[in-house]
């Protein structure tokens, strides 16, 4: 049976009216090439007058709910510029079999926390110390650390003797496999966004899609393998009912009815395919269900006329090299949601960048999970190297904080998410099912989405000039007296560090957090952070819920761009 990439998409996807595609454009990944600035076919026609246009650049990484509307948003916010995405290649091992989720009632542990829980001393209150379980559950490694030895279930062991799998360095090396799972899943990645633009309206003539697969070897695990939500193959929604339960004859069927069931089927066969015990197996098969959509995908575009979409991020960047003087003193504004790494590839090439927001860092750290936020640990050199480069050059540049957007009092409400998606339940429905797949949001958290409106107006939120700095943990041993005798306890504090000799990009987990600190203006330079300052009776905190509510409610409205003519300080 031939299979229609709106059938698969439809099983693929989290919520099928929500990320359908009509006629979604090819993402084949191509050679790179920088010599050339051959334009894709596709894009001929945006190339023809892209000397009228303005644009704007985004790098994300992928292809978590709030990227994907991260890039509306920006597109949406700049109905008079267009979008060159740079997709950030995000580690993926198909070999590698997900932690088994809650075997209890809803919201009880599963196997894996049980058996950590037993390993990790409750607090002084009694309680049971979940962020360090879930931070040891999450953090990548490639050598297990010690405490994996003390786990004494045998059947949840083998899930952290196993250390993840990293990419490999030299052009050719894939021994894992990690550079060939990664290559398919940025396909399927970039189906998905061109999808899910294509469904609010928004014509490939408005943005570009690019990757770097250099990249690789400079980005590591953001965390374990295990734990990262099976996104790669938009394994969203558990079938609702079985195929068998629809008593129907052929005749009776509707074209769309014969669609839904197959996309039931589908499902339910990537459902198993997760649970296949051979790694190699499981590989093969998650790389041919993943192919199966992208060559569906590919055929459909294949009879519009349209043969790619994702092409080298060099490709970009000789294009602007090649323009004319004028053309490149243009103001580029930047907006960041994902790793540096690409973003300073583009500033090394001595390329323009007038503005920059990035959802990047923590204040306190209170609110993060792991030791460093997810877009700087992936690739913590780069991040360092960009931000001392944009202080140079004096390029304006804001940073989002996690507690900005996940703490308690800045973390969108039920009710303000109620207005945002009010006639957008498909979306808000995948947003949601995302959230509680992925184990590790108490709620809905839209990260690079409220960065991307924040970008639109820097004066939305109070801000410091702030200077970066590297720490270490360190185990610290102390003396207390507990029930009347002393005893010897281990603390873990956090030390500053010097920049190590020799230090470059790696894709091993990052041994050193990324830290930043509040300083003078004359310091900090040009680069700064938003605060968390709620402002009396959190005044600062409901103004901006209020104004982020409305911008969100504009990103989601199909074809309508935004207003207002003020120019944004992206």
């Amino acid at each position: 049976m031939r299979i229609d990439s709106t059938v698969l998409t439809s099983c693929l996807q989290r919520v099928k009216s929500a990320f359908t595609p009509s006629n979604a454009p090819t993402m084949e990944p191509q050679p790179q090439s920088p010599s050339t600035s051959k334009v894709p076919e596709h894009q001929a026609e945006a190339a023809q007058d892209s000397e009228l246009e303005r644009e704007i650049l985004v790098f994300v990484d992928v292809p978590d709910v709030d990227n994907v509307l991260c890039c509306l948003s920006i597109i949406k916010g700049y109905p008079d510029r267009r979008a060159n995405i740079v997709l950030a290649p995000r580690p993926v091992d198909f070999a590698v079999k997900l932690y088994p989720g809650p075997d209890d009632a809803q919201g009880r542990s599963g196997p894996v926390e049980r058996a950590l829980f037993k390993i990790i001393p409750k607090l002084p209150d009694g309680k049971l110390d979940i962020a360090t379980m879930v931070r040891r559950k999450m953090t990548a490694y490639t050598t297990p650390p010690e405490w994996v030895n003390e786990i004494e279930d045998e059947d949840v062991l083998p899930y952290f003797t196993t250390p993840d799998r990293i990419f490999e360095i030299g052009e050719g090396n894939d021994k894992n496999g990690l550079k060939e799972d990664t290559r398919l899943y940025m396909k399927t990645s970039a189906y998905r966004i061109a999808s899910f633009l294509r469904s609010r309206g928004i014509p490939s003539s408005r943005y570009r899609l690019y990757w770097d697969e250099a990249s690789m070897e400079k980005i590591a695990p953001g965390m374990r393998h295990a734990s990262h939500v099976p996104d790669y193959t938009y394994g969203y929604t558990k079938p609702k009912k079985e195929p068998s339960e629809e008593k129907v004859t052929e005749e009776k069927v509707t074209e769309e009815k014969k669609a839904e069931i197959t996309a039931i089927e589908e499902l339910a066969e990537h459902e198993r395919i997760l649970q296949v015990d051979n790694a190699d197996e499981r590989r093969r098969r998650l790389r041919q269900f993943c192919e199966r959509y992208n060559n569906a995908e590919e055929e459909k575009c294949k009879r519009d006329g349209i043969n790619t979409i994702l092409s080298p991020f060099d490709d970009l960047i000789a294009e602007q090299k090649q323009r004319s003087e004028s053309l490149q003193q243009r103001d580029w504004p930047v907006m960041i949601g994902g790793p540096f790494t690409e973003a300073l590839k583009w500033l090394q090439e001595d390329l323009p960048m007038t503005s920059v927001t990035a959802m990047a860092c923590f204040i306190s750290g209170r609110e993060n999970i792991l030791s460093n936020q997810f877009n700087v640990a992936v690739d913590l050199w780069s991040a360092w190297q960009f931000l001392d480069k944009v202080k140079q050059k004096n390029i304006p540049t804001l940073l989002v904080p996690t507690e900005c957007v996940k703490a308690k009092e800045w973390r969108i409400s039920k009710e303000d998410l109620d207005r945002a998606f009010a006639g957008h339940e498909d979306i808000r429905t995948a947003v949601e099912e995302f959230t509680n797949q992925s184990k590790a949001l108490e709620s809905v958290t839209l990260y690079d989405w409220v960065a991307s409106i924040i970008a639109r107006d820097h004066d939305m939120l109070p801000t410091k000039p702030i200077l970066p700095y590297l720490a270490k943990e360190v185990v610290v041993e102390r003396e207390e007296i507990v029930d009347g005798e002393s005893i010897q306890t281990k603390h873990l504090e956090t030390h500053e560090t010097p920049l190590p000799q020799g230090w470059k990009a790696s894709p091993s987990p990052p041994e050193l957090i990324f830290k930043v600190k509040p300083v003078e203006p004359e310091e900090g330079g040009s680069v700064r952070m938003c605060w968390d300052d709620p402002g009396p009776d959190n005044q600062i905190v409901r103004d901006f819920h209020q104004k982020v509510v409305e911008e969100m409610k504009k990103d989601l409205e199909p074809g309508s761009p935004l207003g207002g003519g003020k120019e944004s300080n992206l």
